[in-house]
């Protein structure tokens, strides 16, 4: 095991087992320290499990003989174990006694609670603030070093004899003879008179970087087996330089981009492109690529965005400040800067890979950080005319006026992108007029066969259909199990059924089914639900989620907007507003809620069986696999804890294995209580009559796919087409190389 204890400003990360996830940020430099979880006692032995732990205290002493008797016993048990607490004499058994009761709200821990606390609490700051934060600076601790052993084929499993710590052989025989680590002695040698290499290697690969190729190629390998240099005698002079300025890389920076060689022009003369096609000797500057980071802080000065703060802390890819302060995670690297060869935050690099591939060109096409440059870009964009707007663009954009050619081009492309919008925007509208006929054409021909069907069932007394079937079903009228497939329902916490409800409190309470015995991935979730409070934020009602809470679908309640219901799910990966009314209803009365996720990723809403907001398209419907998937009540996801929790009364809660058309979740929330299932429908349709009924159906889903289409599409104007334009010039082949 590696055990690592650090302040906590010098953490680099945090474990998954950290109650909450997150960092937490107290902004004084103040430490603290704390366990979890003990899986293992000093014996290394596993630890008992936790229900024996929690009910150990339970088993001392007599045999309770009657409910008075074990309310007293628990009395005095939890009273034994806050004086053990207190006194510092707490074992195991009776920490876990006491959590429990914690995590169920049934011992005061608050200061509002608990008599005289709050005073003391605030001392206890008042005098913790007054005791100074150290200043800390990280070290490298020098102690006793020892020799590794050499592994035989590099097999750890193997090793020989070991090994004395030194310098390289060409350097000198001797080895180190210090009872440390050898570090002084390293760096000693490394930095040498007669040690080349460390200053050839260095001013190579600042050469590298400035001019794009080095003066030896292989930048990571000077042996026998790397490339020669092209200028040997001109490395030298360099090493040489570097070292007598006192191995400043900021000055050999200087030094070398005030040289002609950097100066020139990168248009090779015609003997140069026949005699020297590769650039060896340098009669010319190279083309480069801008690197990953310095593209996207060009995207940012060029939309006069760029925040040329400096200092501070790491900021996600989508903000403002350069790209030297964009947060490097291993396992979770900025998108746009790997698509442009930012390496990999595992190991030192020489030189990075320049490649060429089209998701580069889509990313320029297709990235919301490009696209919102374009956009602010385009705003930027000053004169009076179309002429002096082009000039402004390209002089922004690409630091020079544009060429009669590229003029004409963007003149042209200007008044194209006008004349395509109005032709879309006439495009819709016809679109449009053609569903609202195929539409009431539609409903004429439902209409008709449904009045049969109605007249039927009224004329052989059938009972009204009650709409459409669930999956699952739960009614909570007796207990919390679900009542179609019988699939066991715990409580947890201090939820409880109550007049026909689940209740749940807003704490740690809410109820879980076991896994469900099949997939789902076109669903529909139903609740009718009664709120305890109307500004409560983030709570669940429903959802759908893995065991563990990682992958989520939920039917949630005011966790971006005060007031509004919302689709939850895992890191919002499938969740836009719905944009619907705020909710003023759902204290005083139950509410009928439904999320309908189609197979193409739609989802809808329905509040009381009428649409809430509008649908949106997500990325999902995402699988939730059979025996891998439970359903919970009260809860966003699991864990329980924090802004997760619902407090009120859950009456009742269904889920279907398909998307629900609107009429069916009308019929669901009890808008339509003359409800005809299509089923019912096409069986009572002559087959000419079906076949219309279909077509139908088939056409006006086709006029909604391409009306949605375009409806994303923004409506062209002055200011969008400008930056369409900006757009274009970005995509400039001349916007990504340094020429």
């Amino acid at each position: 095991a590696h055990i690592e204890v650090a302040t906590h400003d010098e953490l680099t990360f945090f474990s998954q087992a950290y109650r909450g996830g997150r960092k937490p940020n107290r902004g004084d430099g103040r430490s603290y320290i704390g366990i979890t979880d003990v899986v293992f006692d000093d014996d290394g032995q596993e630890k008992p499990n936790d229900e024996h732990l929690v009910s150990g205290p339970l088993f001392q002493g007599p045999t309770p003989a009657s409910r008075e008797q074990l309310a007293d016993h628990y009395r005095n048990v939890l009273r034994a174990s806050i004086t053990d607490w207190k006194t510092r004499n707490l074992d195991d058994r009776q920490a876990a006694f006491l959590d429990y009761f914690l995590q169920l709200g049934l011992l005061p821990n608050t200061t509002e609670s608990v008599t005289g606390a709050k005073e003391l609490v605030a001392e206890y700051r008042k005098l913790e603030a007054e005791i100074p934060v150290a200043t800390r600076s990280s070290g490298v601790l020098e102690t006793v070093g020892i020799n590794q052993p050499l592994l035989d084929r590099g097999n750890y499993k193997q090793p020989t004899e070991p090994v004395s710590r030194r310098f390289l052989e060409a350097f000198g025989a001797g080895t180190y003879e210090t009872r440390f680590s050898g570090r002084r002695e390293f760096a000693e040698d490394l930095l040498r008179p007669d040690n080349p290499l460390v200053t050839r290697v260095l001013v190579n690969r600042v050469w590298t970087y400035l001019f794009g190729e080095g003066i030896v190629s292989s930048t990571d390998n000077f042996g026998r087996l790397g490339t020669k240099p092209t200028h040997p005698e001109l490395l030298d002079h360099l090493a040489t330089w570097f070292a007598n300025n006192g191995y400043s890389i900021k000055k050999l920076i200087a030094y070398l981009t005030k040289t002609r060689s950097y100066q020139l022009s990168s248009n090779p003369s015609e003997k140069a492109s026949q005699d020297d096609p590769a650039n060896t000797w340098l009669s010319h500057f190279r083309v480069q690529r801008l690197d990953a980071e310095s593209l996207r802080d060009a995207l940012l000065a060029t939309s006069g965005r760029l925040d040329r703060k400096m200092f501070g802390d790491p900021q996600p890819g989508n903000g403002n400040r350069r790209s030297i302060y964009v947060r490097a995670k291993r396992n979770s690297r900025d998108e746009f800067l790997k698509t442009f060869d930012s390496p990999e935050p595992l190991s030192t690099r020489s030189k990075r890979d320049v490649t060429n591939v089209p998701a580069q060109s889509l990313a320029l096409l297709n990235n919301p950080f490009v696209k919102n440059s374009a956009r602010v870009l385009g705003d930027r964009i000053s004169g009076v005319n179309e002429s002096e707007r082009i000039h402004s663009l390209f002089e922004i954009a690409l630091n020079r006026g544009p060429s009669t050619q590229e003029f004409e081009a963007i003149q042209k492309l200007h008044e194209q992108l006008l004349t395509d919008g109005q032709r879309r925007q006439e495009h819709l509208q016809r679109l449009i007029k053609e569903r609202e006929t195929l539409s009431s054409e539609f409903s004429i021909l439902g209409n008709q066969f449904r009045a049969l069907v109605l007249k039927q069932r009224e004329s052989t007394g059938q009972e009204p259909n009650a709409g459409p079937q669930p999956h699952l079903l739960w009614t909570f009228d007796q207990d919390a199990n679900e009542s179609l497939l019988g699939l066991k329902t715990t409580l947890h916490g201090n939820a409880r059924i109550e007049d026909g409800a689940l209740v749940v409190d807003g704490g740690r309470s809410y109820a879980l089914s076991d896994r469900l015995p099949t997939d789902l991935v076109e669903k529909t979730l139903e609740v009718r639900v009664q709120l305890a409070d109307l500004n409560q934020r983030g709570g669940g009602a429903i959802s759908i989620q893995s065991p563990n809470g990682v992958f989520f679908d939920a039917i949630v309640f005011g966790e971006r907007t005060p007031r509004k219901w919302l689709p939850g799910s895992n890191n919002f990966r499938r969740t836009q507003p719905l944009r619907g009314d705020t909710e003023n209803d759902a204290k005083t009365r139950p509410v009928h809620f439904a999320l309908v996720y189609s197979k193409d990723g739609t989802i809808t809403g329905y509040r009381d069986g009428v649409l809430y907001g509008r649908p949106y398209k997500s990325n999902g419907p995402y699988r939730f696999p059979a025996n891998d998937t439970v359903i919970g009540f009260g809860i966003r996801h699991l864990q329980a804890g924090g802004n997760r929790m619902l407090k009120g009364r859950i009456l009742e809660a269904r889920v279907y294995d398909r998307a629900l058309s609107a009429e069916e979740v009308a019929a669901a929330a009890g808008k339509q209580t003359d409800f005809v299932s299509e089923k019912e429908l096409l069986a009572e349709m002559p087959a000419h009559f079906r076949g219309r009924y279909l077509d139908y159906q088939r056409q006006i889903a086709k006029r909604d796919s391409k009306i949605s289409e375009l409806q994303k599409l923004t409506t062209p104007n002055e200011k969008t087409v400008w930056a369409e334009l900006a757009h274009a010039v970005y995509n400039l082949k001349e916007f990504i190389y340094l020429r």
